[in-house]
């Protein structure tokens, strides 16, 4: 490929504008400093004569090209360079040249000229031409004053030097003269020059003469001019002045000197690298090689002999700037040296330490003509790399490194265009380079070189795109990765290629949402379920305790679940809520994040979670999704957040946040709608007993809750108010002063409406999950589902076992009931949790009195509507007697309700057959003739209500009025007599009375 790039370069130059005017664009530049100056003096024009009409022919045809990664076979790196002697004339047509030389004026000049470039550049042809054809004789003096075998000592040229010697004697060589008095042996200092001269010794004079010749700060003044060669090789070489660290007070080293002289500084600068060893890629104080310089010279054919010749790199750049000889042709627009340098090997794709390319320099400084023509060559260069890709022909030592991140006209790279043609034996070559831009994107429509591939169905192209780390999750203009082009494509292989890289499990909602093959479906719904469990799931759940929300944003897509559980029940929001990663949980909040998950160990919310952690910042948060918030508005259905709820120890947010002590915290979900109404295992309203201001602000926030509540009770058009405070279910558990409930008072006031709201709230359904505590035992006081009612216990062939006869080998029965019946009388002051897991707030007692909401509405007048209210809501509560043992009918008839009567009767589990602690039937207590006939009319039409039934009530267990003696098989004939047990529950019942009527339990 290269020898097409030189000869299409090489048609360039013919053909185009931009060089037919190279005078003048030359003469274009502002610099006068920088002025090329091989036209502008005597020597230079000399010089220029003679590579013209010599060598520069010779070297512009050669096809070097610099490449300093060229190795043979065996890998060893080839360091073959331009011979300069191979590009001078033979001997023929050099003999004819330079007789028609011969009738020039300044013929002697370029016969001096051509001496010491075949001294200094070592050409032994063009030396032995001019001595065997007599052009010089062995006597000759160079114009500085040095005989020929002086300066071919000098110059350590052995051949020449032999050549002399062998024509003269030793008398003839002793007696040459020079400026300096020195012999030829003096001069030489190559040891194998010396011994073909005969020995000398210094004189005086010569001793005197070298020490004038010691001051090195003239070197540099002296390789300014080069007729003065000579002189200054002799005075290097005399005092081994070391051309690689020696240079003068502007930075500068002896070749870059040399080299801003031009043509006429070849054979210093050849010399300087033969003889001196000198660097040539040396860089001055400036960060400018030498190389760099004569190309801001404009020195072309200095540039050709530097690279060709002497081995510079045409792509080292300026330490300090990051620029390239290149981009300081393209700033001095120097045409011709741009050409030259491409030509060479130059990089014109090389970037500065700001990203600028030379023809970016040429455009900063106007220079048209170098930018066009630097665009020219790498368009011509990507076509043909191009070309020989569509060839499979594109060879690795072809390929520059910046090759591979310059586009073509099309914007493709050269692995965007090995994808295309799925050359994957090239796309191999070319990922070999470390810079490989694998995952650069089209200008245009952003396809990456795998979007490319899978687009065009190349899966091995894909395949070893990927092998090499090709990112399958960049998107391109359109939003579509390279797997939904392979699902677009229906290409099964290719669509299983980029699945089965686990960086390609993204986008998957919208390929199958593309997929029209069930095959592709199929995989992508495999590969969804794959990625929710090793890619989604971990990440949450590790970014959720550590709070890394950057990696959840460059994790999460549409499409993922985002609340998956743990084994311990935990979901991430919660484990983020729990550790105070306020932007975490804003994050999966956005992501659909549930706040109404609740922990399957401890039914905890995110709330609790932030509240027990103390996080004060994410429960301001929080605040905004809680219920009591007006302005929330969920997007899905019950996403909210219950500021209420309670765990299965029963606690609320404000309790885990006031047994710590948060005082803020509680403040906080106070101003939110939290309650203070919650009671503990023992059904007292909460305390927190360890910190006083907690517990202060806990008693203010209630007393200030029920005196709202009893203000809205006593007016009689205050429904709306008490909708907008009322708690529902906990603003129950509050008492006034007097132990009386809000529901009571409500009651006796008659305010039928706030009634009928607070009954919706008042019997509910436990919680009860696998995990929740037994309510059931003798401390807590409350009946569980797994208790047995009364009913239930005399019933059950497993209690009879239990019990036994009754005699005082067996005592068991008397013990049991009577811890049984101490457990129920303690439930009067209390809500009662039915056998069925409900709750009802209407069967609660007062605790002095035993009175329910039922009594407290028969007190004020025949309020059956409420009556009739409270029945519908709880039947069962109508017949708990208070501390006289009146039922809510022994009531009524005690107070003439007939109404409400009535209403009761309309029940049938109302029990007529109850009995005062004095024995009397609900009948028996009024005067009036009609309730006692409607008493004794519904007994009669219910043969169940004449049996009379051990009953299940609110707050004392009522003993059926008609009890007959049960015997069963199992119990060997054995009978309970329960005459005798229901006397000695009457007076144990008595004495329970009149001793919860020493003690107060209300809030005060």
């Amino acid at each position: 490929m290269s020898n097409s790039v030189e000869s299409d370069y090489s048609n360039h130059r013919r053909t185009s504008s931009i060089t037919s005017n190279l005078s003048a664009i030359s003469s274009k530049t502002t610099i006068e400093s920088l002025e090329s100056e091989d036209f502008n003096d005597k020597t230079n024009k000399l010089a220029h004569l003679i590579a013209n009409l010599f060598w520069k022919p010779s070297l512009s045809f050669t096809e070097f090209v610099y490449d300093e990664n060229q190795v043979d076979e065996e890998g060893y790196e080839i360091k073959k360079y331009v011979d300069f002697e191979s590009l001078w004339p033979t001997k023929n047509k050099f003999s004819s040249l330079l007789k028609e030389l011969s009738h020039e004026d300044n013929y002697h000049e370029i016969l001096n000229e051509i001496l010491i470039f075949s001294f200094f550049c070592n050409i032994r042809h063009v030396f032995q031409i001019l001595l065997n054809d007599n052009f010089i004789g062995i006597n000759h003096q160079l114009l500085d004053g040095f005989p020929a075998l002086h300066t071919a000592c000098i110059a350590q040229n052995i051949d020449a030097v032999c050549r002399l010697v062998t024509q003269m004697n030793d008398s003839e060589i002793k007696s040459l003269d020079n400026k300096y008095a020195f012999t030829a042996y003096q001069v030489a200092r190559c040891q194998d020059i010396r011994r073909v001269l005969p020995n000398a010794r210094y004189s005086l004079v010569q001793t005197a003469n070298m020490i004038k010749m010691s001051n090195s700060s003239n070197y540099f003044e002296m390789a300014r001019n080069p007729d003065q060669i000579t002189d200054l090789q002799l005075r290097l070489q005399l005092f081994k002045f070391d051309v690689n660290r020696q240079y003068n007070e502007d930075g500068n080293y002896l070749i870059h000197i040399a080299t801003e002289t031009g043509t006429k500084s070849i054979p210093l600068l050849l010399s300087l690298v033969r003889i001196q060893k000198c660097d040539v890629d040396i860089v001055n104080g400036s960060g400018l090689t030498p190389l760099m310089l004569a190309a801001q010279r404009g020195h072309v054919a200095v540039c050709d002999v530097l690279i060709c010749v002497l081995g510079a790199n045409p792509n080292i750049i300026n330490p300090e700037n990051g620029w390239s000889a290149l981009h300081y042709a393209a700033k001095y627009n120097r045409i011709e040296v741009i050409g030259t340098l491409e030509k060479r090997g130059g990089d014109f794709n090389t970037e500065d330490f700001k990203g600028r390319r030379p023809d970016d320099v040429a455009s900063f400084y106007k220079n048209y003509e170098s930018k066009w023509l630097l665009e020219h060559l790498r368009y011509r260069r990507t076509d043909l790399l191009k070309k020989a890709i569509d060839t499979g022909k594109l060879n690795k030592f072809e390929i520059r490194p910046t090759d591979l991140v310059t586009i073509d006209r099309s914007g493709y790279t050269l692995l965007m265009l090995s994808s295309i043609q799925n050359r994957y034996e090239i796309l191999e070559m070319l990922l070999t380079f470390s810079n490989a831009p694998i995952d650069a994107q089209h200008s245009e429509d952003l396809k990456t070189a795998l979007c490319l591939a899978a687009s065009a169905g190349n899966t091995e192209s894909c395949a070893v795109l990927l092998s090499e780390g090709a990112n399958p999750t960049v998107k391109d203009m359109a939003s579509l990765l390279p797997l939904h082009y392979a699902v677009q494509s229906d290409n099964l292989p290719c669509v299983q290629l980029l699945l089965s890289n686990s960086a390609g499990l993204t986008g998957l909602v919208k390929a199958l949402e593309m997929a029209s093959s069930p095959d592709v479906e199929r995989a992508i719904k495999d590969s969804m379920l794959r990625r929710q469990s090793d890619i989604v799931a971990p990440a949450l759940f590790d970014c959720a305790v550590k709070g890394d929300v950057q990696k959840l944003y460059t994790i999460l897509e549409d499409g993922d679940e985002v609340n998956p559980m743990s084994a311990a029940g935990d979901w991430p929001l919660y484990l983020a809520a729990e550790n105070g990663h306020l932007e975490v949980v804003k994050f999966l909040i956005e992501k659909g994040g549930s706040l109404y998950l609740k922990h399957s160990r401890t039914n905890s919310t995110v709330l609790h979670a932030a509240s027990m952690g103390g996080h004060i910042d994410l429960l301001v948060y929080l605040m905004q999704f809680t219920t009591n918030n007006q302005n929330f508005r969920p997007l899905r259905e019950k996403e909210q957040l219950g500021i209420n709820d309670l765990t299965f120890d029963m606690k609320t947010a404000l309790q885990l946040a006031a047994d710590k002590g948060f005082g803020r915290i509680v403040r906080l979900l106070l101003r939110n709608g939290a309650t203070t109404s919650v009671t503990d295992w023992n059904g007292k309203l909460y305390i927190c007993p360890d910190y006083d201001g907690v517990q202060l602000m806990i008693e203010q926030h209630r007393r200030a809750h029920i005196k709202a509540i009893m203000e809205v009770l006593n007016d009689k058009k205050g429904i709306q108010r008490l909708k907008n405070i009322w708690l529902l279910k906990f603003d129950h558990n509050l008492k006034d002063i007097n132990g009386n409930t809000m529901l009571m008072l409500a009651c006796r006031l008659g305010r039928s409406d706030m009634v009928q709201y607070m009954l919706e709230s008042a019997v509910y359904e436990l919680d009860r999950r696998p995990n929740t505590p037994r309510l059931h035992n003798k401390k807590i006081g409350f009946l569980s589902s797994s208790s047995s009612s009364f009913n239930e216990m005399i019933a059950s062939q497993d209690v009879e076992n239990s019990l036994g006869t009754e005699n005082a080998e067996n005592p068991v029965l008397h013990d049991s009931i009577t811890n049984f019946m101490e457990d129920l009388v303690k439930q009067k002051e209390h809500s009662l949790v039915y056998p069925d897991n409900r709750i009802s707030h209407v069967s609660v007692q007062h605790s002095q009195t035993g009175k329910t909401s039922y009594h407290y509405a028969l007190d004020k007048g025949d309020q059956y509507h409420i009556i009739k209210m409270l029945i519908e809501k709880d039947q069962h509560a109508a017949n708990i007697q208070d501390s006289s043992g009146l039922s809510a009918l022994h009531y009524s008839c005690l107070l003439n309700r007939k109404r409400s009567v009535e209403v009761l009767l309309s029940k049938k589990s109302t029990d007529v057959n109850l009995r005062t602690l004095e024995g009397q039937l609900p009948e028996e207590l009024t005067k009036i003739n009609k309730i006692r006939k409607m008493i004794e009319d519904a007994r009669k039409a219910s043969p169940e209500r004449m049996k009379g039934s051990a009953s299940y009530v609110g707050g004392i267990f009522s003993m059926p009025s008609t009890i007959h003696s049960v015997t069963t098989d199992s119990l060997s004939g054995s009978s309970v007599d329960f005459d005798r047990l229901n006397t000695q529950f009457v007076l144990m019942k008595q004495k329970m009375m009149k001793s919860s009527a020493n003690t107060v339990i209300d809030y005060k």
